[in-house]
């Protein structure tokens, strides 16, 4: 018998609750005019580079860096690599003021 195991359906409706979440936050994307920059670990095996490559061109100004030798958890991967990247963005990115 599939389906749920009793005691499961508040799991399967906050799944279905986070996913579409997750579906709205996407839609939204496009609409976010400022710079962005997506730094993905190019050896991730939790969260696939295709993700940060999806997540770079959903936002208008997106820029995708992805760090070689380096797993889901980047800030203790590679944090020397990963705080220049941040100073190199910041310092080069000028916005707007509204």
């Amino acid at each position: 018998m599939g389906g749920l195991v009793e005691g499961d359906e508040g799991v399967a409706a906050g799944d279905l609750a986070q996913a579409g979440v997750r579906e709205e936050a996407a839609e939204s994307l496009p609409a976010f005019d400022r710079p962005a920059l997506v730094v993905w670990a190019a050896d991730d095996r939790v969260m696939p580079p295709e993700h940060g490559r999806r997540l770079a061109d959903l936002l208008a100004d997106g820029r995708l860096l992805e760090i070689p030798d380096s797993y889901t958890l980047i800030p203790l991967d590679q944090p020397a690599q990963l705080a220049e990247i941040i100073r190199e963005f910041t310092s080069s990115t000028t916005v707007q003021r509204r």
